[in-house]
């Protein structure tokens, strides 16, 4: 059974830009109302070596860090551009 709906535009766009491939707009209605799973769900999900613990938070770290400086990077190119 089909059931027409009438949106805004907006919402309708909203909607749109979410869509991947060929996905109708039922499945992004399907996909994004799905419940979120609780944070308990994801315990002991990286195993329980301390070792990959520490790894993970190097990786975290090292990733955050050069996100930084894209972010020092892209702030002085555009001071830069804008000064001259």
């Amino acid at each position: 059974m089909v059931k027409t709906i009438t949106v805004t535009n907006e919402a309708y766009e909203k909607l749109k830009s979410m869509k991947r491939g060929d996905e109708s707009f039922t499945d992004v209605i399907k996909r994004i109302e799905k419940p979120k799973r609780p944070l308990s769900d994801f315990l002991g999900i990286l195993g329980e070596s301390e070792e990959e613990a520490e790894e993970m938070k190097k990786k975290i770290k090292e990733g955050r860090e050069r996100a930084s400086k894209s972010m020092r990077d892209r702030r002085e190119r555009i001071r830069q551009l804008l000064d001259g």
